[in-house]
């Protein structure tokens, strides 16, 4: 279960349940093998349970009325779709992440792996045409945002594909360019961050 950000909706398998008068309702064609979740207040954005194929994949945005506004299917140049399905070889289960982005979400698998579990690797999806970009990896925990929704930081635990040495990491970047990040803190054992009057901590 989720609440929208305003927290005027809540969000309950396939229905929604408006939280100042108990109403219900259902959403239109979803079911319970699709990943929901709210995109912002007023929206939410549904994908299809098929990730075996990323042309198959459908993305569907629904009001808070129950009904499905528009669908399309994911788009991704030719170098993002092997970018992704190179990194994000572990697990075929979709994950949806909120970003504070107008219209835009991040669409996780995970890869990699490790004694610390996987961690996701991303792509960032315009909810209204489909199109998808490589987001690229962040922290099994997630991404947190700074307050004004601009910088966001991810801690990464695990063996580092790239040289095969443990990495624990505390990164941050800026939401609309992910992978300029950069490296704020190392630490021998598990890092964690957030943000704290808007500078990050770990």
């Amino acid at each position: 279960e989720s609440f929208s950000p305003d927290l005027k909706w809540q969000l309950l398998g396939d229905s929604l349940i408006d939280t100042r008068t108990d109403k219900e309702t259902k959403l239109d064609g979803v079911t319970d093998k699709d990943l929901v979740d709210w995109l912002d207040s007023r929206w939410l954005v549904a994908v299809g349970e098929d990730a075996k194929d990323l042309s198959k994949t459908v993305i569907q945005v629904y009001g808070t009325d129950g009904k499905l506004r528009h669908q399309h299917l994911l788009q991704l140049s030719k170098a993002d779709r092997e970018r992704f399905e190179d990194q994000a070889d572990y697990s075929l289960v979709w994950h949806l992440s909120r970003v504070p982005l107008e219209d835009k979400f991040v669409l996780s698998r995970l890869g990699g792996g490790n004694k610390e579990g996987k961690w996701p690797v991303g792509l960032l999806v315009d909810a209204g045409t489909g199109k998808a970009t490589f987001w690229g990896e962040f922290g099994y925990s997630g991404m947190f945002f700074s307050p004004d929704g601009k910088w966001f930081v991810t801690a990464l635990n695990r063996k580092n594909p790239e040289t095969d040495k443990q990495e624990n990491t505390l990164y941050v970047a800026p939401t609309n360019a992910p992978l300029k990040r950069k490296a704020l803190a190392k630490a021998t054992d598990v890092i964690v961050g957030d943000w704290l009057g808007g500078l990050a901590s770990g």
